[in-house]
């Protein structure tokens, strides 16, 4: 039984969570993270991906993993491009989030706090829209899926 789209999609982010988490303070282990996400890959079935480890401003590691495509896909390098759709918004909150943390931001400031230069096209809809609405999609702003895929 093939797998659906959807459900690589799935294994694909839980893959990416699952790497994203492994150990990477101390005493870094090349070898440790190339073991764990080719099994990863293994038992979750995904042809190829990359990954990355950044710490601050430095990269520890980046890696190419398979093959672009489970049959005649090319294989993966550093630089090969993935369309990551929606596992971006994770990330976004996740920072933004930390942020909130760090007191540095609330998610009831107003988007324009940040980002002046971000007009809607309603006038009172540029003066009222905060973080918060942004992350919980309240704005009646329009769905841009199409977007990534065209």
């Amino acid at each position: 039984m093939k797998n659906s789209y959807k459900s690589n999609r799935f294994r694909v982010a839980l893959l990416i969570i699952f790497v994203s988490i492994a150990p990477v303070a101390g005493a870094y282990d090349e070898a440790y993270l190339s073991t764990i996400t080719t099994r990863g890959m293994e038992l979750w079935h995904v042809p190829g991906m990359s990954v990355a480890v950044v710490n601050k401003d430095e990269t520890l590691f980046q890696k190419g993993f398979g093959q672009t495509a489970a049959v005649g896909g090319k294989a993966v390098d550093k630089h090969t491009l993935f369309a990551i759709a929606s596992t971006t918004k994770a990330m976004i909150v996740a920072g933004l989030l930390m942020l909130v943390d760090e007191e540095k931001i609330s998610l009831d400031d107003l988007v324009i706090k940040y980002i002046p230069e971000l007009h809607f096209e309603s006038p009172m809809l540029t003066q009222q829209v905060s973080i918060r609405d942004l992350l919980a999609h309240r704005t009646g702003l329009p769905s841009t899926n199409l977007f990534t895929f065209f």
